[in-house]
């Protein structure tokens, strides 16, 4: 899908630092005691968070997806050099279209969105979603973030949220909700906030 190659065509990544105090490591750590087995995480980009997340011991292995075959060739070439031997074999990248997830059903224990959705065209989002419940297990955990609203608006923005939306289209998407909330760790202005939030795949699914 041309529309999303041209517009995802770069690589998001500002260093340890930045990587290591940015509101998705933090969520991390936060919710650390979900994760588990397999994750995958959505729209990784650079990739650096999918190390994060391999860090937690409970975590047995990490596939990153994007569109974007640059920043996955980063991903593997620079960022995983960043971590040990036992923290890098955890983590793979696959180069795919989050409408069309080139993976097995019901495989991850926990699917990670960090702010991606927000990128996806408003016409495309009810397959992402449904590509995100095929390849989770039964009851298995959406852990989300993405901007509040026009919070940190740019030119690869297409979509835009606030709570009753996003839990809307989870829903649709047969999730159930466990907690959403406006998020303003990373500022207390509304140019600043984000959305987290926990979803679970319905248990009586496959």
């Amino acid at each position: 899908m041309d529309k999303y190659s041209k517009k995802e065509n770069y690589v998001f990544d500002f260093g340890d630092d930045w990587n290591r105090n940015h509101n998705k490591t933090k969520i991390v750590e936060e919710y650390s005691h979900l994760l588990k087995g397999n994750v995958a995480e959505m729209g990784c980009n650079s990739g650096y968070h999918c190390f994060i997340i391999a860090e937690n011991q409970n975590v047995e292995n990490v596939i990153g997806f994007d569109i974007n075959e640059d920043s996955l060739k980063f991903a593997d070439d620079i960022n995983r050099k960043k971590f040990s031997s036992e923290i890098s074999k955890k983590v793979s990248f696959i180069n795919t279209n989050l409408s069309k997830v080139e993976y097995d059903d019901s495989f991850f224990d926990v699917v990670i969105s960090f702010h991606t959705l927000e990128h996806i065209y408003p016409e495309d989002l009810k397959n992402v979603l449904k590509e995100k419940n095929r390849v989770l297990k039964s009851g298995g955990k959406v852990l989300l973030s993405l901007p509040y609203k026009k919070a940190f608006d740019c030119n690869q923005h297409v979509n835009y949220f606030d709570l009753e939306k996003i839990e809307k289209e989870l829903s649709e998407a047969n999730f159930i909700k466990e907690e959403l909330y406006i998020d303003k760790r990373m500022g207390d202005t509304p140019q600043h906030f984000c959305i987290t939030g926990v979803f679970k795949k319905k248990i009586n699914e496959k």
